[in-house]
């Protein structure tokens, strides 16, 4: 699809889920809940937020620990700078702007970089559907998504992550590109040599050393996700179990995924609202209050942060712009 095609409708999705969580709202009663808002456990959620980004830079030491050592502020660093460029920069180049940012302050090639981070979102997306697999026994989410959906998505899943995982399966991928290189036009080979690099981004795995640690960091961060979600409940002061906050997570981290406006808006709103007011029952201004917060806390940190890092790396905007094309 069309990189404009698809951010148009991105914005045109983003209006919608705006449109949809702000009908019929009363202000009056949506403000009062936001004045009420508890800072102890909105701070707390942060600090959470900002201890899982460490929790990731520390995964991707771990991903990349068998050909590079790469200080964690810089890992950290330029985490951050891939969530600024998803939370304000159009067609989502977070990532983009995240292998950039770690080959411009260390020796690794920005292919073999943005490898690293494809793996990251498998293990991410694998995790998330491990998870949601299990809660699905408890609630019906085909009722919500449609049949068969997550199991479909599941298995796709699961054949892209034992393949790319697999060595064997890796080597032979190698050999394909060596000789697409060799048989192929200047630009051609230069797109497969681009492509064999991303691949090899996953050559870390060889490291069975690392690997629990990576298995276990990935399920780590969805539990610290978990933490937030209630923490966020907790500070809008409304009343959820704490098996409604796992399912809160799981559809908000869906929604993330869907074509939008930078950073989320309206469709991670939307998502949140109708899981609470439409599901849950709970008012319309609470559902509402709790989606401004939830994507508050990790928005205005992930931002700020990312900025500050921006400036430090002697980063631009158009750096990050420039490196997408």
């Amino acid at each position: 699809m069309n990189k404009w095609i698809q951010f148009s409708l991105g914005i045109a999705l983003s209006i919608l889920g705006l449109t949809y969580v702000f009908n019929r709202v009363d202000y009056a009663d949506l403000l009062i809940i936001i004045n009420n808002i508890d800072y102890f456990w909105l701070f707390f959620s942060v600090f959470l937020l900002m201890m899982s980004m460490i929790v990731r830079s520390i995964r991707w030491q771990y991903i990349i620990d068998s050909k590079y050592k790469i200080p964690l502020n810089d890992l950290f660093g330029s985490v951050m700078i891939g969530y600024f460029g998803n939370s304000i920069l159009p067609f989502r180049i977070g990532e983009f702007a995240r292998a950039f940012t770690v080959s411009k302050i260390s020796s690794i090639n920005s292919y073999e970089a943005f490898g690293t981070i494809i793996l990251e979102r498998i293990l991410d997306l694998s995790s998330l559907f491990i998870i949601t697999l299990f809660v699905g026994y408890f609630f019906p989410f085909s009722s919500v998504f449609g049949h068969y959906f997550i199991f479909i998505i599941s298995i796709i899943l699961f054949f892209i992550f034992i393949t790319m995982m697999n060595k064997n399966m890796r080597s032979k991928l190698f050999i394909i590109f060596e000789r697409l290189v060799k048989n192929n036009s200047k630009e051609n080979s230069l797109m497969f040599i681009k492509l064999k690099d991303i691949i090899n981004g996953f050559s870390s795995l060889n490291q069975e050393k690392n690997n629990f640690r990576i298995f276990f960091l990935s399920f780590f961060l969805w539990f610290i996700y978990y933490i937030i979600t209630l923490c966020g409940i907790q500070a809008i002061g409304i009343d959820l179990s704490l098996f409604q906050a796992g399912i809160v997570l799981i559809v908000t981290s869906f929604a993330i995924g869907v074509p939008s406006a930078p950073g989320a808006v309206g469709t991670y709103h939307a998502a949140t609202v109708f899981i609470v007011h439409n599901i849950f029952l709970l008012t319309k201004e609470e559902s509402l209050g709790l989606a401004i917060l939830l994507h508050a806390i990790a928005f205005i940190p992930e931002v700020i942060v990312g900025a500050i890092y921006m400036i430090k790396y002697s980063i631009t905007i158009s750096d990050l712009r420039s490196n997408n094309q």
